[in-house]
């Protein structure tokens, strides 16, 4: 597959991923829904500048927008961390508290335990 294709998926993986049409995302990156379609199914390249846009709005790196995988070490780790503030945020006082006491002693377990990693 070629690299304009991939990207074209993630795009639009990005794109469904946080519920907006075409024409929603060109709105928020001040691009036509047009450009956007056109990204998506791989006819058009965009620019570098283009490109930066999607990667901050969407916050994932270039590698990933890309070519559908990231080689920084720590996208994982953000990806986790985003996950675990989104549930956090979820929550009512009373049980935020206690997630994150379950949290804290689920890692040091984790730490502990060798088997388990």
């Amino acid at each position: 597959m070629k690299a304009l294709e991939v990207f074209g998926q993630n795009l639009k993986k990005l794109r469904k991923s946080k519920d907006l049409t075409q024409e929603q995302l060109g709105e928020q990156l001040n691009l036509s829904r047009n450009q956007i379609n056109n990204y998506e199914n791989a006819m058009f390249e965009p620019s570098m500048e283009t490109l930066l846009q999607i990667s901050s709005f969407f916050d994932v790196s270039l590698d990933l927008l890309c070519n559908g995988y990231s080689n920084t070490k720590d996208e994982m780790l953000r990806n986790t961390l985003k996950e675990v503030q989104q549930t956090y945020a979820a929550l009512d006082e009373p049980r935020r508290e206690r997630f994150c006491k379950q949290l804290v002693f689920y890692s040091k377990v984790l730490a502990e335990t060798d088997e388990l990693l």
